[in-house]
């Protein structure tokens, strides 16, 4: 540890290959970003895409886009967003009661 240190950033750790890797890991059946890119769309150009996303995040001006919320309807506990039914499974399956 080095109390003389401070932690700004992790870009310098940030390539093209962590990005494709990154890339390949995420989701592509969800729905469409909030910006109405598909991962079909994005896929189009990916390389071009993924060079201008890192590039906008090495030179600090990348801001990530707002996340959408999407309530469901089913029924939802205070207590941590878990039905009854299914807080009780966790609980056996735990061996708690």
């Amino acid at each position: 540890m080095h109390p003389d240190r401070v932690f700004t950033s992790l870009h310098h750790l940030i390539d093209g290959e962590w990005m494709r890797e990154a890339y390949r890991r995420t989701r592509k059946d969800g729905a469409t970003g909030v910006d109405g890119v598909t991962a079909a769309g994005y896929e189009k150009d990916l390389e071009a895409n993924l060079e201008g996303l890192l590039d906008r995040i090495k030179s600090g001006s990348y801001r990530a886009p707002p996340v959408r919320r999407h309530y469901t309807s089913r029924r939802r506990t205070a207590r941590n967003g878990l039905s009854a039914s299914r807080r009780s499974k966790t609980r056996w399956r735990s061996g708690r009661s």
